[in-house]
């Protein structure tokens, strides 16, 4: 019995071994397998956490790429940079705005260490190291940028060129890198925009691929040139190492392996750039990976990820329940804090206005206690400058009417940090687009009046720069009494219509303006006459031409005087024309009616002018479609008057214009056209003529005959007839009578 228990119980134990074997076993060999798939799946988390700040850095590079792109974009179709390429040899007029543009591009994006323009064999160069800013291809010391500028085509426009940077000044060596913009198709000079980077970037870059326990970081291009070395060493030579050669030749584009590395087993995490062809490597020791992936932390870091979830999940919630009433109460205060703010800058602004309009007829005390309510730093005795601000919407504006206030909300700020350190400033929200600065200084402006004028057009620049919108400033002088503020602001309403003249950006000073008050015009009856008689001959160059001599004497006197010349000049010259009958369909006369009415809203004298000279074309060009035959039966017509009334003594030029309805020069122009004589030669020989004739026929005296004729004596017409004739009339008629006598001799 025993046996059989002692063989029962080998073979439970057998088969207790077996399974116990066969589940152990089973057990190890799972859990091998599941170590090893957990050993695998780490290593891919722990790739794809290494490889997302590489890629964090793959992108850093390209949004320093694309700031390069955007940055040498603007400036090679700058209007002064793409102006200089079609100079060979610019002056200082044409280089001075390049430079001065390349240096504000410099400074805005702060990774730029120089900015070079190459044009014609010449660097433009934008460097604090630079000695000479205009540099040629022989004495520039940045020696290795001259392969790249002579073969500038080999190179793909606006990728990183790794090279060795020259100080202008001291020619020491710095890596750094490269970005060149050309035409592909060069239309005039060669022209590239070369921008130069140290390699300090680069360094900030290769900091960030860093993980914990990584020995070695490297940036290499396609052939295996390190671009950048964490250790800075071994810089733009071509790496041998075996882990490097496996990258390049890769097909992925990221990816991890394990090589060894300085005989130290390792994880290789790499990604590519392609578009520039770089590739980012990170080289991490393998046991630095085996400890990252090790069960128990792993366990932990689970028990403590959960705990930490939950933990801020119950905190989330607790603390969002407990802060909510009090959110609430915040907001109400803020809300309250923020309409007070809101009415006080609404009584201040109202103050101002008051202060403005109305200073005439406010008390000193007054005053003074209001600027102390609303604390503004003015005193009322010291003196004052306004500034009168106008924005005007140029044709590079593109902004909706609702950007306005933003622009003067940046005008406020601008205004204030610019110019409150030369002395207090106010200001006040006129109109939709008008501004006012109320400058005060207890010194008087004297001394920093230059100061002010460059501050204001600072401004100017600034607004224009960022808004793509103009401004134009218009300064008064200085007010030395409080109660003169009203009536300068008018007088500098008046002065601010002068921007008129100068187009958009306009800054305008009291003392222009009062020295175009005290230019005069005379307006000329002449000239007027003179552009009806052009016009309605067709001759629209020559009515440009005297038009614009009106226009340049009216551009020297003040605004008023112009708009009410010009409106005049339009208004005679249309009542003078709009009697001619012209082509059908002609609405040129309306359009010079309606435009003068519109005068006043035109932005500059440009503008005016360039309608002017359409409508005037436009006139000119349909009185000659009619004129030929008009002026033809004019001369018939002046003909017929003439043979008529040939014995009448008042018979003059200006008679006969006044009995055709035109004035007399213009059909003396348009007789001598068609006829080839003068009117008052006509009217002689008419006269002269008829004499003739009455001296042959008649036996009346030679003073009737020069009554019947027409003339005024008898002295002028013997000087007359003897000109025209070469004989006295007396003589003429004996002679006349011989011949006569001899014919009838013949004939008996």
């Amino acid at each position: 019995m025993f046996n059989r228990l002692r063989g029962r119980n080998k073979i439970y134990m057998r088969m207790l071994i077996t399974l116990v074997s066969v589940i152990e076993a089973t057990i190890l060999l799972i859990s091998v397998i599941l170590f090893y798939n957990l050993k695998k799946n780490m290593t891919r988390q722990l790739y794809e956490i290494y490889v997302q700040d590489i890629k964090k850095s793959i992108n850093d590079v390209q949004a320093i790429i694309n700031i390069m792109h955007s940055t040498s974009v603007q400036m090679k179709y700058d209007y002064y940079v793409k102006l200089l390429s079609s100079y060979r040899e610019p002056d200082a007029t044409q280089y001075l705005p390049v430079l001065q543009q390349i240096d504000n591009y410099r400074m805005a994006v702060n990774v730029i260490d120089s900015i070079y323009i190459y044009n014609s064999g010449k660097f433009y160069i934008s460097d604090d190291s630079a000695t000479n800013f205009i540099q040629s291809e022989k004495v520039i010391k940045d020696k290795s940028i001259l392969p790249i500028v002579k073969n500038y085509s080999q190179y793909r426009i606006l990728k990183p060129i790794p090279r060795m940077i020259s100080n202008l000044k001291t020619r020491k060596q710095s890596e750094g890198t490269s970005f060149i913009l050309y035409e592909k198709v060069p239309i005039s000079s060669k022209s590239i925009v070369i921008i130069n980077l140290k390699n300090d970037w680069l360094k900030g870059i290769t900091q960030q691929m860093e993980q914990v326990g990584s020995i070695e970081n490297i940036v290499v291009d396609n052939k295996g040139k390190i671009i950048i070395d964490s250790h800075d060493n071994k810089m733009f030579k071509v790496s041998n190492k075996e882990y490097v050669k496996n990258v390049i030749n890769s097909s992925k584009n990221s990816g991890y392996f394990v090589s060894d590395v300085n005989n130290n087993k390792c994880l290789i995490t790499y990604n590519k750039m392609k578009s520039i062809g770089w590739s980012f490597v990170s080289v991490i020791p393998y046991k630095v990976v085996n400890k990252s992936i090790s069960g128990v932390l792993m366990n932990v870091l689970i028990i403590c990820g959960v705990i930490l979830l939950m933990g801020m999940a119950a905190a989330v919630f607790l603390s969002r329940k407990f802060y909510n009433p009090f959110e609430n109460l915040l907001n109400q205060l803020s809300l309250y804090e923020r309409e007070k703010t809101d009415i006080l800058d609404e009584h201040r602004k109202k103050f101002l206005t008051n202060f403005i309009f109305h200073s005439n007829e406010l008390q000193e005390n007054l005053i003074n206690k209001g600027m102390e309510e609303y604390n503004i730093n003015f005193s009322s005795s010291q003196p004052y400058i306004l500034v009168l601000i106008q924005i005007e919407k140029n044709d590079e504006f593109n902004g909706a009417e609702t950007d306005i206030s933003l622009i003067k909300f940046a005008i406020y700020n601008i205004a204030k940090e610019i110019i409150q350190e030369q002395c207090a400033v106010e200001t006040i929200d006129i109109s939709e687009k008008d501004v006012l600065f109320i400058l005060n200084r207890e010194n008087g402006f004297e001394a920093i009046s230059e100061r002010i004028t460059k501050e204001i057009r600072n401004i100017q620049k600034l607004i224009n720069n960022y808004f793509q919108v103009s401004v134009s400033a218009t300064l008064s002088g200085e007010i030395t009494e409080y109660r003169k503020l009203n009536k300068a602001y008018e007088e500098l309403k008046e002065s601010s219509k002068n921007k008129f003249f100068y187009g958009f950006g306009a800054l305008i000073s009291n003392a222009s303006s009062v020295e175009r008050s005290k230019n005069k015009y005379s307006y000329s009856d002449q000239k007027v006459k003179d552009i009806i008689v052009a016009l309605t001959s067709g001759k629209g160059e020559k009515a440009k031409q005297i038009y614009m001599n009106i226009v340049d004497e009216l551009s020297k006197c003040s605004y008023n005087v112009y708009q009410i010349n010009l409106t005049l000049l339009f208004w005679e010259i249309s009542e003078n024309i709009k009697g001619i009958k012209i082509s059908k369909n002609e609405s040129w006369i309306e359009k010079l009616q309606a435009f003068a009415g519109e005068i006043s809203n035109m932005s500059n004298i440009d503008t005016v002018n360039d309608i002017v000279s359409t409508i005037f074309d436009g006139i000119s060009q349909s009185c000659r479609k009619t004129n030929s035959s008009k002026y033809e039966d004019m001369a018939n017509q002046i003909r017929n008057i003439i043979d008529k009334k040939y014995d009448d003594i008042n018979l003059s030029v200006e008679a006969v214009s006044d009995m055709i309805g035109f004035t007399s020069s213009y059909i003396t122009k348009i007789f001598k056209q068609y006829t080839g004589k003068t009117i008052i030669e006509y009217i002689n020989q008419k006269r002269i003529d008829v004499a003739k004739e009455m001296l042959e026929k008649t036996a009346y005296n030679v003073g009737d005959i020069s009554e019947k004729c027409g003339f005024a004596n008898i002295t002028y017409f013997h000087r007359a007839f003897k000109k025209s004739v070469g004989i006295t009339p007396s003589l003429y008629r004996e002679k006349r009578r011989g011949n006569n006598e001899l014919k009838l001799d013949l004939k008996i």
